[in-house]
């Protein structure tokens, strides 16, 4: 009899040491996860911010054109401009 209580808490003790290691490892896979999960969330962020430039460049890019045709006509309005003022300082 002393002989099966014996064994019974040895196999309990061990099932105790058993139960302490997976609560270990069950912690050490949380905190991985909670790693994983803020370097996803830091991920989607970068991404979110990554579309957002893209979208602007691409903006940007799209309209380059109406940059270059307001530019050569401002450069025709002062070139128009100094011509008119070259001819009213020649005037008098």
């Amino acid at each position: 009899m002393l002989n099966w209580f014996g064994k019974a808490r040895a196999r309990l003790e061990a099932a105790e040491q058993e139960a302490e290691g997976l609560r270990a490892e069950l912690a050490a896979r949380d905190h991985r996860l909670a790693e994983l999960e803020a370097m996803l969330a830091e991920a989607r962020s970068s991404q979110d911010e990554s579309a957002t430039d893209l979208q602007m460049a691409t903006g940007l890019y799209r309209n380059f054109h109406y940059f270059g045709d307001s530019m050569a006509q401002l450069q025709s309005s002062l070139s128009s401009l100094a011509e008119n003022l070259a001819k009213e300082k020649r005037w008098p």
